[in-house]
């Protein structure tokens, strides 16, 4: 359960620092655990480009082409 601010305010500037490094500590957590999900789906992209890539070279396509879309994008 997470409290208001301002109730937290009421008891003093100590509680009210203690209560922000938590909400910090709690933060910091979540994005902590969130790291190998966006690490994953980082990978994921870049193994398609390269699958797609690989794809276009085999079919032949302009090399110039190939290496232009990845400018194009950027």
């Amino acid at each position: 359960m997470r409290r208001s601010v301002g109730t937290v305010a009421r008891r003093g500037d100590a509680a009210l620092r203690e209560h922000l490094v938590r909400e910090a500590r709690i933060e910091q957590g979540v994005r902590a655990r969130r790291a190998p999900f966006l690490a994953v789906g980082g990978v994921a992209v870049l193994g398609w480009v390269g699958w797609g890539l690989h794809e276009l070279l085999r079919l032949g396509a302009d090399a110039a082409a190939i290496l232009a879309a990845p400018v194009a994008v950027g």
